[in-house]
């Protein structure tokens, strides 16, 4: 296990790389293909890439000359210390990914969406017929969330919507 003081030595170490190497910011940004702003969490150690930005930052890494400085399980500890906070915290934000139907516990907020896709279902399930529903909205808005933490977790039975709520 990578404890966070080792996550941030390495953090400083990338920085540090990248100042003997007379790099800016922006090219370490250019290098990986992320945002500066990305780019500079990752070298004050703020952050750790997502799981989607893993292979920029092993890139980056690879380019400055330290891929043999990796922390061990540096990729396993980054959701392990936040989970426990987010238990003892009461926060419902888990960072960057949506929640899963194991994470049912800590989504909250949505309950009347929830019920109404439910219902809508149910409607459709027990009708003549067949029917599409869509569940649409911008990126990022918890669409997934919804139907995973919300829906699945809350609304189905063996993987069946019940019916109207009472």
């Amino acid at each position: 296990m990578t404890p966070p003081d080792a996550r941030a030595e390495f953090a400083a170490l990338v920085n540090r790389a990248r100042l003997e190497q007379h790099l800016s910011i922006r090219t370490v940004a250019r290098i990986a293909g992320v945002p500066p702003a990305t780019a500079q969490g990752w070298l004050n150690g703020k952050h750790l890439p997502t799981p989607a930005l893993r292979p920029q930052y092993l890139q980056l890494v690879e380019r400055l000359g330290l891929t043999g400085s990796l922390p061990e399980n540096l990729w396993e500890d980054a959701w392990a210390t936040v989970e426990p906070a987010l238990r003892h915290s009461g926060s419902p934000y888990l960072g960057l990914r949506p929640f899963a139907a194991a994470d049912e516990a800590y989504y909250f907020g949505r309950t009347a969406e929830t019920r109404r896709l439910a219902e809508t279902i149910a409607a459709l399930q027990s009708g003549p017929g067949h029917g599409t529903v869509f569940l649409v909205g911008p990126s990022g808005s918890g669409k997934s969330s919804l139907l995973a933490a919300g829906l699945l977790a809350r609304e189905c039975v063996d993987g069946v919507v019940a019916g109207p709520h009472a």
